[in-house]
């Protein structure tokens, strides 16, 4: 269960200007109550990333370790929401340093900006990567170009 400590914002502590007031806090409890009634009832058709904690992940694992053993450099090639999930993660799951300390070293392109493609092919040997093109439900031929670049430099 997550617990939200809220009392150093509370007028009591901050005072009435800047602070909220106890009644303030209490007046959303139906709101609250409401959407947390709703997010339970649809959270199996809708909000399938609520299962997530809970699904088996042995084949994300075990295809993670391969990866590991055998690559340098990863590189998720995407664009916006595609590639974000991912980097949200990577960025919130390691450490600051990860690209000097582990392997494989992680990369995200998500544009063909050239200070930033220079900078990952210096670090990238193309021998010694693995790719993954990162795309949401359609095809996306804005992905093409940064994909091509990557490829052919």
């Amino acid at each position: 269960m997550i617990k939200i400590d809220y009392t150093n914002v509370m007028a009591e502590v901050i005072g009435e200007r800047d602070g909220i007031l106890r009644e303030e806090l209490l007046s959303f409890r139906h709101f609250v109550v409401e959407t947390h009634s709703l997010i339970q009832k649809e959270k199996n058709r809708k909000f399938y990333f609520c299962r997530l904690p809970y699904q088996d992940t042995s084949e994300i694992k075990e295809y993670a370790g391969y990866i590991r053993g055998r690559f340098d450099s990863f590189v998720v090639i995407g664009i916006g929401g595609s590639s974000l999930g991912a980097r949200m993660l990577f960025e919130s799951l390691t450490d600051i340093n990860h690209n000097i300390k582990e392997k494989p070293k992680i990369f995200f392109l998500e544009n063909v900006d050239p200070e930033k493609f220079k900078s990952v092919l210096e670090q990238v040997d193309i021998k010694a990567h693995a790719s993954m093109l990162s795309q949401n439900l359609a095809p996306r031929l804005r992905l093409l170009p940064t994909f091509l670049s990557f490829y052919l430099c």
